[in-house]
């Protein structure tokens, strides 16, 4: 069984990558990601949520998706519903 986890483990990486190379990502996915970012009002709603039995604060992201034509603001009466 030693032998058997030694030899797993000769192909996995010491250092996780997080660089990828720009001509991987296409151009719209920088125009969406910076709509995104720049509408953080209108489409991302942050929830904070006290647990009292607990003491913790729990936080929540809805993020509202792009390709809905229904709604244009991302709000907690939307999330509600």
């Amino acid at each position: 069984m030693p032998r058997l986890i030694t030899l797993d483990g000769i192909d996995a990486p010491d250092v996780l990558n997080f660089e990828i190379p720009v001509s991987w990502i296409p151009g719209r996915m920088y125009r969406k990601a910076h709509a995104l970012v720049q509408d953080t009002n209108k489409s991302i709603y942050k929830y904070n949520q006290l647990d009292t039995g607990k003491g913790a604060n729990h936080k929540f992201y809805y993020v509202l998706s792009r390709s809905q034509k229904v709604h244009t603001t991302m709000s907690h009466a939307l999330v509600k519903r």
